[in-house]
Order: C-alpha cells, then structure tokens, then sequence
C-alpha cells in the first residue's frame, strides 16, 4: 500500500463456534464461553467486538458461527450498535474451513483480513489496535502474520512460536510453532524468548487463499463448492450466508496452524506485549478478574467465610464457601462445580461421562 498503511480498512473475521468445554458447566452447547457475561456483564465476544469498533480501521465484522447461536451474536452487534455479516457453518469443520469460508463469501482478493478467536481476552484495546496498524504493511506485503505474545509464565496450555531472523515492519520469520508443551519444555522455551501463540492471523485474502489451494486442496475446493451453492438473507440490517451442507461436510478437519501456517514459507510473526488469554480455565478467568483482599472473584448471590483465592460463580441459588483456598465454585440452574481453581483438561473427562450418560448428556 502507499502513503498511510492503514488507509484500507481491515476486515475482522471472527471465529464464533466453539462449545468452551473446559469452562463448564456455564459454558455449554447452547450458550458456549464466548457469550457468558463474565466480565462486568460483557461477554468475550463484546469484549472483541469492542476492539474492533474503530470505523476508521476496520470494516463491519464478519462473524462465522453456528446457527444456534446466530441469535447470541446477534444480540451483541445490536448490543454494540454494529451490523456485520453473519456466516452460518451447517457444521463444524474446524478452523480452516472456517477461514476459507470468509475468504471465498465476503472478501475480494486484495482485502486485508484479520482473524480473531471471540473467546480471548486482551486487556488493552488500544495496545491491539495499534499492533494490528504495525501490522498492515506487512501483510499488504503477501506475509501471513501472527501475533506472538511475549509470555509472563511457563503455560504449558499454550502454543508457542520459536523467532526467527527479524525482517522488516517489526516482523520476524518464524523459525517453528511448538504445540503444547509439558511443563518443564515450556519454561526452557520460555527462557529462549519463545512466544506464546495467540491465534490471531493477517493476510491478504489472495495469499491465504493461494496457501490453502497449494497446501490443502480438499478445503479450498469443498468450501468453493458450499459457497456457490449457499442461501442469503437479511436481518436487522446483518447479512446471514448458509453455506451448502453436503459440499462444506466434505472439507477436512483441520486447524489454520496445521493446515497452512506450520507448512507455509509467507508465516511471519509479530510480536506483542499486551495481556492476553484465551480463557481455556477457571483459573484464567479467576486471574482477569477483579478481586477482594482475599484474592475472591464472586458473581451472584454469595457469602465467603475464611476463603482466599476463590473464584464463585452463581446464576441462581446462594451460595456459601466457608474455609476453602483457591476452589472455583461455579453454579447454574442445573449444575454445580466444585473443583480446584486449576482444574483444565480434567473437565473434558467429566464431560465425556456426562455425555456418555443419557439421562445426563442435557447437562452439556
């Protein structure tokens, strides 16, 4: 681009249909993590339709999700006085799909195209905004760009990017993506400077679709395919495409890293600083959430009596937490969770018993 790199406005595509199982039971099928009030009344999906309000960088959003949960993501672009386009996955194909979806229905191949997750959390908006400016040339330039973020810890639930040489704009060429490590591998990374990767991504359309034609041509020919068969409608001023079922169904299910960015020779990274999460825990909520002198982050109608640390959680009944530390208590109509505030992936094993259950599998 010449002159001002930010003169062409950005198009968000945020990636809207995940079930957020390790945050139940208040994440479920039916109203998944990136919807759950959790922040003062805000959802993570307002948090980053919040972030890329600015009309002067960014065009309307384009939200890719699930029809069962179009009516969330409809409540919040009314919420946030936005109207977007709204693709309506007629099933779940993983990243990949996804992004190839946004490419071939709602961008020229010249648009500069932003992928965000719309369940991560970015504490400063405007330290974003202003990567995503530092960022435009670059991907102009035909560079994939990632958004590595300068760890605070050694997270073993995270992906991580080895740098490579720097290059121009503040980029550097990505030496490997290292998925996710045992604790101990990821305190050496930490220590080499390695970067945690957030699955935020900037290109040009015309490359990625380029990547993906080359890299996995099964996607790109299946989602073609969906599109020139795909219905449009029109409500409350968003744009709703229904992509064809039996062509979509056939794209592999593969993530964006797997499918493009490990294999392909345009991968930049970019590196940032800000506060980020991708809120996979209760702990990692508990952490971005303001808290008591006794370190408690509580929603709902609660009392706690020589507890530290906790995170509680109530949409219905109070809820008393006597002499416990560092517990997340988390209570739904339904349910209640009772766990170690660390508790992650033990979640998906009790999810998987409640599945296997009948009488139990609603619980989901």
């Amino acid at each position: 681009m010449n002159g001002d790199a930010t003169a062409e406005k950005i198009i968000p595509v945020i990636l809207c249909g995940g079930a957020g199982s390790r945050l139940w039971p208040a994440s479920r099928e039916a109203m998944p993590k990136q919807f759950l009030p959790l922040f003062d009344g805000r959802s993570l999906f307002d948090l980053t339709l919040q972030r890329i309000a600015d009309p002067s960088l960014f065009a309307d959003p384009v939200v890719v999700t699930a029809d069962a949960l179009a009516p969330h993501v409809l409540r919040s672009l009314g919420a946030a006085g936005m109207r977007g386009t709204v693709l309506l996955e007629p099933c779940r194909r993983n990243t990949a799909p996804a992004i190839a979806l946004a490419l071939e229905a709602c961008a020229t191949p010249d648009a500069l195209m932003l992928v965000l997750a719309s369940d991560h959390f970015i504490a400063d908006g405007a330290a974003f905004r202003q990567a995503v400016r530092d960022c435009a040339g670059g991907a102009a330039g035909g560079h994939i760009i990632t958004f590595g973020v300068t760890p605070d810890s050694p997270h073993s639930g995270y992906g991580y990017i080895e740098k490579g040489g720097p290059q121009a704009d503040g980029l550097y060429a990505i030496a490997r993506f290292i998925e996710k490590p045992a604790p101990d591998v990821a305190l050496s990374l930490l220590g080499r400077g390695c970067l945690w990767n957030s699955g935020n991504f900037m290109f040009r359309a015309c490359v990625m679709q380029e990547e993906l034609a080359a890299l996995q041509p099964a996607i790109s020919t299946a989602v073609r395919e969906a599109v020139a068969q795909m219905q449009v409608s029109e409500l409350e001023g968003n744009k709703f495409f229904m992509p064809d079922e039996d062509a979509f169904a056939r794209a592999p299910d593969l993530s964006i890293d797997y499918a493009v960015l490990e294999h392909s020779r345009r991968g930049a990274c970019k590196p940032v600083s800000y506060r980020w999460s991708d809120m996979g825990t209760w702990n990692a909520v508990w952490e971005h959430r303001g808290k008591d002198s006794k370190g408690n982050a509580v929603t709902g109608p609660a009392t706690l009596h020589l507890t530290e640390g906790a995170l509680v959680i109530s949409e219905a009944q109070h809820v008393a937490v006597v002499g416990m530390c560092d517990v997340a208590v988390i209570v739904t109509a339904e349910s209640v969770l009772v766990a170690p505030r660390s508790v992650g992936k033990e979640l998906t094993g009790l999810l998987d018993m409640l599945r296997s259950d009948p009488e139990k599998k609603r619980l989901t």
